[in-house]
């Protein structure tokens, strides 16, 4: 099948190249003069760029501008903990994103509040063995219920210094327009809120899409 793309941005050439078909695993097209496996833009433009300042490869060019700018903040105090995706030695968190069964939810809540009048009532304590047996089997309901959805991987995360309040920052290719109705975006992001009370903050770039040039 014919490619749409007849270049592409090379990581090992730093600069937009002809593409070739990649002859070995990995890539379906390659950089036709070094050779080396190119991935193609994805939908929103987003391209490759190595960082000036820590030489690491970041997916887009609005994460490695992102990057000078926390790499300030840090060495002036600012934040701390500063942690990046595209850093080898400090990635980000992976965060699990699970969801329980409203059911199991509801039932564990409709036996601790039962339980919390029944030993109300009661003065004598050896009734309340029998209160916490049911409990436990609510529990282990509850985490039978317990199904895992997906997980999320920041691009930046870092704690501010008043608090130590940790901000997770996801850098958005575009003017946000696109970015902030983007589906799985919106859905890892209050899953986030839910999960584990963070709030993703979403950073969005200068809006300009990057494209390669297409056939026709």
């Amino acid at each position: 099948m014919r490619s749409r793309w007849r270049t592409a941005f090379c990581v090992k050439c730093n600069k937009e190249q002809p593409l070739i078909h990649n002859p070995s695993k990995g890539p379906k097209f390659a950089c036709a003069v070094c050779k080396d496996p190119v991935r193609l833009p994805n939908a929103r433009g987003a391209k490759p760029t190595k960082s000036k300042h820590t030489g690491a490869m970041f997916p887009s060019i609005e994460e490695s501008k992102r990057e000078p700018d926390l790499l300030a903040l840090e060495r002036g105090g600012a934040i701390s903990d500063l942690r990046m995706q595209a850093w080898r030695d400090r990635p980000t968190t992976i965060y699990r994103l699970d969801v329980w069964s409203d059911k199991a939810v509801l039932a564990l809540v409709y036996e601790v509040n039962r339980t919390i009048v029944f030993l109300h009532a009661l003065s004598p304590p050896n009734p309340a063995l029998v209160m916490a047996d049911a409990l436990t089997l609510r529990v282990q309901d509850l985490n039978r219920a317990k199904h895992h959805v997906t997980t999320y991987t920041p691009d930046m995360e870092y704690r501010e210094p008043a608090g130590g309040e940790l901000v997770v920052e996801d850098v958005k290719t575009g003017s946000g327009r696109k970015g902030a109705g983007e589906a799985t975006f919106v859905m890892k992001k209050r899953l986030m809120l839910a999960c584990h009370g963070i709030h993703v903050r979403a950073v969005y770039g200068s809006g300009k899409r990057i494209f390669g040039k297409r056939q026709g």
